[in-house]
């Protein structure tokens, strides 16, 4: 590992380790009330009415929870999807119907059967990004597997990531591999990165 990309994950350790610091000073109802103004914000916006399918987390380690965005999508008659991590390194996201199908899976994390169908590609699609922090290009640091950059990576629907107004900043750490998002949401709003405002030349501007 060169000196340069040692110095990256330095830094994205750090930051992980402030933003963790952050979460945890959080009240209960301070993330309750974020995690209903990140809900309002989405399910209000014409991309969510107009969207035929949303990719969903599950929330671990203290993430705004956004299955009541799960819940409206699924009201509505969208596809929804939530992630399953596989052995090789990859995430695919397979459909549900209720969110009472998730069964624990990999890391712990609830995760739909490995039967359910799997995502099937369509431009009207949304992705809710989680993330430890995030920054105003879109970029973000999460726990360090890879696993949404190597998705995002071919991914052709609108993605939104997930943060909190706290680890909302000018700029974190990034390498080469890492994807931005098209728009960062958090308590205060929303905020249109570069990426979704140039969608195929931001990444290459940005090296």
């Amino acid at each position: 590992m060169n000196g340069e990309l040692m110095d990256v994950q330095t830094q994205k350790d750090r930051l992980r380790a402030e933003c963790q610091r952050l979460r945890g000073n959080l009240t209960h109802s301070d993330k309750v009330r974020a995690e209903a103004a990140i809900c309002n914000a989405i399910v209000t916006l014409p991309a969510f009415d107009g969207a035929h399918q949303l990719l969903a987390y599950y929330p671990v380690r203290g993430e705004l929870s956004l299955l009541s965005v799960a819940g409206v999508a699924l009201e509505a008659g969208k596809r929804v999807a939530f992630p399953a991590c596989l052995d090789d390194g990859r995430m695919v996201f397979r459909y549900v119907t209720a969110l009472s199908q998730l069964r624990r899976g990999k890391y712990g994390i609830p995760e739909p059967p490995p039967e359910a169908p799997v995502f099937v590609p369509h431009p009207l699609t949304i992705c809710l990004v989680p993330g430890l922090a995030f920054d105003r290009q879109g970029y973000r640091v999460g726990y360090g597997m890879g696993y949404y950059d190597r998705f995002l990576a071919d991914f052709s629907g609108v993605s939104m990531g997930i943060v909190f107004k706290n680890c909302l900043f000018r700029d974190v750490p990034r390498s080469d591999d890492d994807r931005a998002v098209d728009i960062v949401v958090s308590e205060t709003g929303l905020l249109v990165t570069p990426k979704k405002r140039s969608p195929r030349s931001s990444e290459k501007e940005k090296t």
